[in-house]
């Protein structure tokens, strides 16, 4: 069994499993970077970044940049829904919370694209593991970081919702119509919808 970019072997239990992630290219990768983000560049660094078990990440350096940028390469594991409703979670927090998340520049949920995989271009947000300076830091510091860790999980556990399912921009429901989807909840104030996605077979 395989698709672009993903491959599967059986293990000894017969189970499939994933057995490794294919590069993208990476000269397409800039050219993506330059086309979405605004100005001209004559140099653009473009530098491996991290990997998880479906997904590459690449940075966007430049001096011409105001700040780094990240694109997450992903395989086509649950292919355009995954993408789709990432990229509209993250508006959705971002709208309703403070907490710090990256600010999707432009995206692509289909893998028919240059590229040859589905991408999301976002800003990057700055940070290290509190494990590198938990020793370093001021008791203040240490004293006040449960505090605001626990705002931003008190924000989150604020938004309430009337379905179960996964957040979409509510031109995905446009698009594949409802045969894909069980019930559906509009939210006004911002073009989402929560659909409960049932993968139906034809």
């Amino acid at each position: 069994m395989a698709q672009k970019g993903l491959c599967w072997k059986e293990d000894e239990m017969g189970e499939l499993v994933h057995t490794g992630i294919s590069s993208p290219d990476i000269s397409v990768i800039r050219s993506l970077a330059m086309k979405h983000l605004s100005g001209s560049y004559d140099t653009m660094d473009v530098a491996f970044f991290a990997e998880g078990s479906f997904n590459k990440l690449y940075c966007f350096s430049s001096p011409h940049l105001p700040q780094d940028y990240l694109i997450r390469v992903a395989l086509p594991v649950d292919p355009f829904f995954n993408r789709e409703s990432e990229v509209a979670t993250l508006a959705y927090i971002r709208k309703y919370t403070s907490i710090p998340v990256p600010k999707v520049l432009a995206f692509c949920s289909s893998s028919e694209s240059e590229l040859g995989f589905e991408w999301i271009l976002m800003e990057k947000i700055g940070g290290v593991p509190l494990s590198d300076i938990w020793d370093e830091m001021p008791v203040e510091a240490k004293e006040s970081l449960p505090t605001e860790i626990c705002g931003y999980l008190k924000s989150h556990q604020d938004l309430q919702f009337i379905k179960i399912g996964s957040l979409y921009f509510s031109l995905v429901r446009e698009r594949v119509g409802t045969r894909d989807f069980g019930e559906t909840s509009t939210y006004p104030s911002l073009p989402i919808v929560v659909l409960s996605h049932l993968h139906i077979n034809s």
